[in-house]
């Protein structure tokens, strides 16, 4: 518990001083991996990607079967951080444990795959995530998160037919109803991406300026 609050407060070298103190003192393997996955999620938050990504390979052997959904979910995180998207979804699917992954995990598998041009995959795990039935507010969003996410990928892609019905999935009032009422406003306007052009182009603006799906920045 000191440890933990040392963490919490940021004093990082001070809780991983009782770390390595209880690593030596108990042959729990259970206690010793949650205190890894403690420090490897606060590198993780301050941004630490490397540390946090290798003390999370260096826990892999060995690691207790009931925090295998934790280190892949926090690990997957990292690597999609770093740009290593093919790594990510690796991690995400190379243990055959797709049915106990939550939500949250399945979303950023599919934002992995979608990286990775696996897009009709990607669509697949996204289109579950957003169809889910929440019960409460954080999956409320996270629903949203997955159904904007879907439709403006659709919408880089010039599928504006496909991308409405996705976009309208998402709550009118919500932390991304404004962006999602904007992709609809696209796909009225760009059913096949030529109206984009004529208009973009009448502003002197660059081509990397005037492509308003270029990457996922727009979101």
């Amino acid at each position: 518990l000191l440890a933990d609050n040392y963490l919490s407060f940021g004093l990082r070298e001070r809780a991983d001083a009782i770390y390595e103190a209880l690593s030596q003192g108990t042959s729990d393997p259970l206690q010793l991996a949650r205190a890894q996955l403690k420090e490897a999620r606060f590198e993780y938050t301050r941004g630490y990607l490397p540390e946090s990504r290798a003390r999370l390979l260096r826990i892999r052997e060995g690691l207790p079967k009931e925090l295998l959904i934790e280190w892949q979910d926090l690990l997957a995180k990292v690597l999609l951080e770093q740009g290593r998207n093919a790594d990510a979804v690796e991690v995400l699917t190379a243990p055959k444990n797709g049915d106990d992954q939550s939500e949250y995990t399945r979303y950023n598998l599919g934002v992995g795959l979608l990286r990775e041009k696996r897009a009709e995959q990607g669509h697949t795990v996204l289109d579950r995530v957003g169809k889910l039935a929440p019960s409460d507010r954080d999956t409320l969003a996270l629903a949203d998160k997955a159904n904007l996410t879907l439709g403006w990928d659709f919408l880089q892609n010039q599928q504006a037919a496909a991308a409405k019905p996705i976009l309208q999935r998402v709550r009118v009032e919500g932390p991304f109803s404004n962006r999602a009422l904007l992709g609809l406003g696209w796909a009225e306007l760009l059913p096949n991406g030529e109206r984009a052009k004529r208009v973009d182009l009448e502003d002197g603006s660059s081509d990397k300026q005037r492509d308003p799906f270029a990457s996922f920045s727009t979101l």
